[in-house]
């Protein structure tokens, strides 16, 4: 559990490897005000959507030979579940924590990448996790970007995909199959 946890958070990043939520990440390091309500958002919609998804994938498509259909499916449980997520949200708590392409993302990964339905619920919690580890170290990039002043020529959204590139390489830079073990 924890090997996976700790792959999918740091080595395997859904930010990084996948791209999955890179531009969230850009514009909550911007402007972090309804972080929180996205957070629980995210949390929900994937949760409930891995746990719907799963056995109709398992026990319905798997055993009629239609496994290709699964994305189809997926798409649009998740957009379901995050449409009333979204109106909840907007009705109850005034509120706009639209889009879904975050969570159906994390859960075709999830999903794909799991062997277990607790395994697929870990990958997405880890996944979700790895977005918001992110997110304060991107902060502090832009954040010393602002403070130093040096590269006025640059766009700010152009150096900060820069600076994510090289933490991607500083990641990436050692051999990580040691972490992988079942497959060797």
């Amino acid at each position: 559990m924890f090997n996976i946890l700790f792959f999918y958070v740091l080595v395997s990043s859904a930010v990084f490897v996948y791209g999955i939520g890179l531009n969230k990440i850009i514009v909550f390091s911007k402007k972090p005000n309804d972080i929180l309500f996205f957070i629980s958002k995210e949390i929900l919609s994937v949760l409930l959507s891995v746990c719907i998804c799963w056995p109709i994938t398992k026990f319905i498509l798997v055993p009629n030979g239609l496994a290709e259909l699964y994305p189809f499916f997926c798409f649009f449980i998740i957009y379901l579940i995050s449409v009333v997520i979204t109106e909840f949200t907007a009705r109850l708590l005034k509120k706009n924590v639209a889009g879904f392409f975050f969570s159906y993302c994390v859960l075709l990964l999830a999903m794909n990448e799991g062997i277990t339905f607790g395994n697929a619920i870990l990958i997405s919690l880890s996944c979700i996790l790895s977005f918001f580890c992110m997110l304060p170290i991107i902060y502090a990039v832009r954040w010393k970007m602002k403070s130093s002043q040096q590269y006025i020529s640059f766009k700010e959204s152009a150096m900060l995909f820069l600076c994510i590139a090289v933490i991607l390489f500083m990641l990436f830079a050692f051999n990580v199959s040691w972490l992988n073990t079942e497959v060797f």
